[in-house]
């Protein structure tokens, strides 16, 4: 990825996603969506208007980034590709919180190798536009070796604990969001209080491009916005197969 160049943020984006796809990125927008934060901005975004956000896309991999463009009417962020760039966007927009969505390293590897990684997915797309996007916003950070099971889960493991060289000042602005396949009779003591408040609701099974909140509920702007949904995000977390817990990155 080219070296990427900001200046300073005219609109505010209070929370961004800095978990990789397939990691229930899918499900934080939901979430987030669903708890009145507004409009996240996901993949799918990206697919449903690719016209305009193909080539800003391209601009920001070339190292001339419009964010406030690209997130124009969003207040949100995850999935990819805007998670390549979380620190520059955490740097970007500086009262933003980051949700980091991780989840077993070898059951994520066989997720991407089914999905997006795919080379039925990534056939689909060649000499298009977006696989120029994909490459350069995607698969430039490994190298070529995306079907390397040990470097893939390496990769995905070692940079959350040793190689995210954040700021000391964003420790307090990071959470952890932990997706599990299972979570029977885990941490049931911690969540006995949220489950009971949490709303029973339908969410999605897949990404939908060009999908939007269902949810009814007013936006709310601002910090009280951001407080809101963070706690209800801890509900919701419960329902839909995780828990948040403070990230802290080893050298913040």
């Amino acid at each position: 990825m080219a070296a990427v160049i900001v200046e300073s943020a005219s609109v505010s984006i209070p929370l961004l996603g800095a978990g990789l796809g397939r990691t229930a990125t899918f499900s934080l927008k939901f979430a987030l969506e669903h708890v009145g934060l507004g409009s996240c901005y996901h993949m799918s975004e990206v697919f449903a208007g690719a016209r305009r956000n193909i080539p800003l896309w391209l601009d920001v991999a070339r190292g001339r980034p419009d964010w406030d463009t690209v997130f124009d009417g969003y207040q949100s962020t995850t999935d990819y590709p805007a998670c390549s760039y979380w620190r520059e966007l955490a740097g970007y927009y500086p009262n933003a919180k980051i949700v980091l969505t991780v989840r077993d390293a070898d059951s994520w590897f066989d997720s991407v190798t089914e999905t997006i990684f795919s080379e039925q997915m990534q056939g689909s797309l060649a000499g298009s536009p977006v696989e120029e996007m994909m490459r350069r916003t995607v698969f430039d950070a490994f190298g070529g070796r995306v079907k390397d099971r040990e470097f893939m889960t390496d990769w995905f493991i070692h940079p959350r604990k040793a190689g995210d060289r954040c700021a000391p000042s964003w420790a307090s602005r990071c959470l952890l969001f932990l997706f599990r396949e299972s979570t029977a009779g885990t941490n049931s003591h911690r969540h006995r209080r949220s489950r009971a408040a949490c709303p029973r609701t339908r969410r999605p099974r897949k990404s939908l491009p060009g999908s939007t909140s269902s949810s009814s509920r007013p936006r709310r702007s601002g910090a009280s916005a951001v407080m809101f949904s963070l706690r209800a995000l801890l509900r919701v977390a419960h329902q839909t197969g995780g828990h948040l817990q403070t990230w802290r990155c080893q050298n913040c």
